[in-house]
């Protein structure tokens, strides 16, 4: 899963499932270097639990994206034959990777 700010609210602190995290003051700045985001590997079935300490007066835009490594069985599609694998890029049109994304603004 990954969480990006999609707002120029600064991030002053961050916390997730009460271990505090870097944050670095970071913005959404244009230059996708500098962003402020949080990448969760192996997210548990409960979700977890993010706590932002924010700069007052600007609203707060978060866009959360969730990578699950198979395709949803839907329609006529069928599953890929035992013999061939999935690209090793998740971003490839020719991968199995199936991405969710929401926004959220506070």
């Amino acid at each position: 899963m990954s969480i990006q700010l999609d707002s120029a609210t600064k991030i002053l602190g961050a916390a997730v499932n009460g271990k505090q995290i870097s944050s670095d003051n970071k913005t959404a700045a244009n230059d996708a270097k500098e962003r402020w985001g949080l990448r969760y590997f192996g997210v548990p079935i409960n979700g977890i639990e993010l706590l932002l300490k924010i700069a007052p007066g600007l609203p707060l835009k978060l866009r959360v994206v969730d990578q699950t490594y198979a395709l949803p069985i839907v329609g006529p599609a069928r599953a890929r034959p035992d013999y061939m694998m999935a690209t090793p890029f998740p971003y490839s049109p020719y991968s199995d990777s199936t991405l969710v994304s929401k926004s959220f603004s506070f």
